[in-house]
């Protein structure tokens, strides 16, 4: 019985997560549209993710811990963010941070940073990780919106005046899905795919001078 009323906390918190999560809208660009860039073969000429900038805690270590005499773990991982939410002051992991041994299900649930002197304590749902502050990085995170992808172009080939671009998009667990594509600069200067817009100023020796005139739509 004890189980089961954690469980149903854990959905309710789960739920409670979902809500609070409050992403402003904001499209990163790189580079900024109207700069003036230069990329090589194997560059990325542009890029394009939707997000917001968070104040995160982004651990450098992997660490389980059992709690409910091992019927559930909490789990903070390597490099991955956990996120403030500032309507309580807890973080928001961008995984699922919590596991059901007993059934194989897994929660995100909220955590609570604390750092005292030399340390860095993550707690949820009764247990408590605690690490040296310097396992941690602390500062602003730009974190992709929930169901977006990150959107590219890359410059894998220049052959004379046959550029070769590679567009590459990875959504937010990681697939990625790619496509290539060629564009003769002695016909058109303009680089144009899903939208965006890329004029090339110049190109010599493996390289191209551009200016990105639109993002993607």
């Amino acid at each position: 019985m004890r189980k089961f009323a954690a469980l149903c906390s854990i959905v309710a918190g789960f739920a409670a997560i979902a809500a609070a999560q409050d992403y402003t809208p904001q499209v990163e660009h790189t580079p900024n549209i109207g700069a003036a860039s230069h990329a090589e073969i194997g560059d990325v000429v542009y890029s394009e993710r939707k997000g917001s900038i968070k104040e995160c805690v982004t651990p450098k270590f992997n660490e389980n811990k059992n709690t409910f005499l091992g019927a559930y773990t909490f789990s903070v991982l390597e490099g991955e963010p956990l996120c403030k939410d500032d309507s309580d002051g807890k973080y928001i992991t961008q995984y699922d941070n919590y596991r059901n041994n007993t059934v194989g299900d897994s929660y995100r649930y909220k955590v609570n940073v604390d750092f005292s002197r030399n340390e860095v304590k993550f707690c949820s749902q009764g247990a408590c990780i605690k690490r040296p502050s310097s396992d941690v990085e602390h500062g602003k995170v730009f974190v992709m919106r929930p169901n977006t992808s990150k959107l590219a172009i890359e410059l894998s080939g220049l052959s004379g005046d046959a550029a070769t671009f590679l567009f590459s998009e990875v959504d937010d667990r990681g697939n990625e899905r790619t496509r290539e594509f060629t564009v003769n600069l002695s016909d058109t200067k303009k680089v144009r795919y899903r939208g965006a817009e890329i004029e090339v100023t110049g190109h010599q020796d493996g390289s191209i001078n551009y200016v990105v005139l639109n993002g993607f739509s």
